[in-house]
């Protein structure tokens, strides 16, 4: 898992830093970007919750 953190945080960290408008894509391309950006944040914030819930011993 611990791996997948670094993966996750690397890639939020480009996709976060990325020139839209000096790159001259398409607006669909835009979009698919952004929903990236949305997948990544909302896995690490799965992530993180279930490592707080292992950790205080918890579950749903």
């Amino acid at each position: 898992m611990n791996r997948f953190h670094c993966v996750n945080d690397k890639l939020t960290l480009v996709v976060e830093g990325m020139p839209f408008d000096g790159l001259h894509i398409s607006d669909e391309a835009k979009e698919q970007v952004e929903l990236l950006y949305f997948q990544l944040k909302r896995a690490k914030r799965r992530t993180d919750s279930q490592g707080i819930e292992l950790a205080t011993g918890s579950s749903s």
